[in-house]
Formats: structure tokens, sequence, C-alpha cells
């Protein structure tokens, strides 16, 4: 069964300015089509653990919201079984962040590799 996307294609994606692709991963004097960018070669290669230090990027996490009416609210802040009013926001959002991870990594990893192989040999 095939996901539908909630959202619709949005065109102005187009119009982003091309990324450095690194050229062709396997450069022929004859090629039908381009074929696989370095990038993309780069990407598919890149570990499939990300590292500590990388973070996707993503709109800040909305901050939890609490029932008013609880008698102390910030205890209610720092306790388990309160759950935040808006509980399923949150939960979507982590859902979303560990999907990002997954997508993103692989290309930062590919544009940190086309990056390296563009300084110098002497640095």
């Amino acid at each position: 069964m095939t996901k539908q996307h909630d959202e619709p294609f949005d065109p102005t994606v187009l119009d982003q300015p091309k990324r450095d692709d690194g050229g062709p991963a396997f450069p022929r004097e004859r090629a039908a089509h381009g074929g696989m960018s370095l990038r993309d070669y780069f990407a598919a290669h890149a570990p499939t653990e990300y590292p500590n230090w990388y973070a996707p990027t993503l709109s800040p996490r909305p901050a939890p919201l609490f029932d008013h009416d609880h008698p102390n609210e910030r205890q209610c802040q720092r306790e388990f079984d309160c759950r935040a009013v808006n509980a399923d926001e949150l939960s979507a959002y982590d859902d979303e962040r560990r999907r990002q991870y997954e997508l993103q990594w692989p290309y930062a990893y590919a544009d940190a590799m086309i990056a390296e192989r563009k300084k110098p040999e002497g640095r």
C-alpha cells in the first residue's frame, strides 16, 4: 500500500538554487543521461549511524502545553503522570525528527565529502 502525502507538491522547490552535486560519479564520454551525481553516490555510501554532533534542520519543537486547571502546573510539568494537552503534536514532531535524521544525514555527509574534495591538497 502506498502512503499518501498530506501536503500538496510545492512547485517553488524547483526554483531553489542548484546545490553543488560534485559532477557525475561515473563520467562517460557519451552518456545518454546525466547518471548518478557524486553527491548521490556519497549519500548512498554514508555511514548508517550518524555522529552525536549531527542534528537535522527542523523548526523548533513545540513547547508542551499543560491544562491550566491543574492545581499545581509547575509540579505537573516535572512529573511523568501529567499528559501535555498537545501530546499528540509533540509525539508527531518527535516522529518527524527521527525521520529527518534518516533523510537528511546522508546528504549532509555527502555535502561534507564534496566540500573536503574542493580544499587544496596542502590545506
